[in-house]
């Protein structure tokens, strides 16, 4: 047991000195020791090693001060530490590090990126406990807000959400990542805010399955390529609140998932009987279908 402990306490040791080596290696003549040392805590809390040591030496070469260079590593660390990614606020650094963007206003923009996902993966974990889920949830809403969506936009669609949830008594994690992929994709497009919230409201007040949110996105990116994204959703809402199905140009008829419980109208490619048929394609064959019958 005793020659056990000595073999780990050895290997650790060896891990701690190779660590060491390499970012004094890497960062000697830029970096202090203070900065090192916040260095190799980022690779211990689990910033991958490369990442970690090129981020540094970035800030370093870009005229980063040593003391706005440790304030930016704290950052990475908060996030990591409080289960939020840290490539988004990298990524952000490195944008605006490629721009020559001022090191202030650098870290500025990296604390915007932060309280968004802190926002977004708050919102996520209202819906579930899965870390995998929250993670995808919480990215994909933040893509949303960085595409234009309103973070006060976000609140009736996660009560609507919730809604379906506790009417279910269990979480339709597929319902919501098909929801969140609504929002990111027609923002986008540039679809105001406000648009697509009637929208995908519209449709999770009309019990949409997944499958039929799905179709209903896809229908939509079709129709907004061929003509205004704007216009489209505001069309969609519309017809959605008078009973309609929107369908996408050149669909040959009234194809699509049907509603739940309902029988949806004959896909060119499956049965609508009892809401599960798939969408039907356009009239040449190159687009999808409309989301189905209208759910009453």
């Amino acid at each position: 047991m005793k020659k056990i402990i000595a073999i780990v306490f050895i290997l650790l040791f060896s891990a701690t000195v190779v660590l060491a080596d390499e970012v004094e290696d890497t960062l000697a003549g830029l970096a202090n020791e203070p900065v090192m040392t916040a260095t190799r805590q980022m690779i211990q809390k689990g910033i991958e090693k490369d990442d970690a040591i090129e981020m540094t030496k970035l800030m370093l070469q870009n005229q980063f001060s040593l003391q706005q260079t440790l304030q930016a590593q704290q950052m990475l660390m908060q996030a990591v530490q409080s289960g939020l990614p840290a490539e988004p606020l990298m990524n952000k650094a490195k944008e605006g590090m490629a721009k020559k963007i001022q090191s202030g206003s650098v870290l500025q923009a990296m604390e915007q990126v932060q309280s968004r996902y802190a926002f977004t993966y708050r919102k996520a974990e209202q819906l579930t406990e899965d870390p995998e889920e929250v993670s995808e949830l919480g990215d994909l809403m933040a893509d949303a807000l960085t595409a234009g969506f309103q973070k006060g936009d976000i609140e009736p669609i996660m009560e609507r959400l919730m809604t379906r949830t506790m009417e279910r008594q269990k979480v339709d994690d597929e319902l919501a990542t098909e929801t969140c992929m609504t929002l990111r994709d027609m923002a986008r497009l540039g679809v105001s805010s406000d648009a697509i919230t009637d929208v995908v409201s519209e449709a999770l007040s009309q019990n949409y399955t997944a499958s039929e949110m799905e179709a209903l996105r896809e229908s939509f990116m079709y129709a907004a390529k061929k003509g205004e994204p704007e216009k489209t959703a505001n069309s969609y809402a519309t017809q959605m609140r008078q009973g309609e199905s929107p369908e996408s140009p050149g669909s040959s008829g009234a194809g699509g998932t049907g509603p739940s419980g309902e029988t949806g109208g004959t896909g060119s490619d499956g049965a609508g009987s009892n809401g599960s048929g798939s969408g039907g394609g356009g009239a040449n064959g190159d687009g999808p279908g409309g989301p189905g019958g209208a759910h009453k």
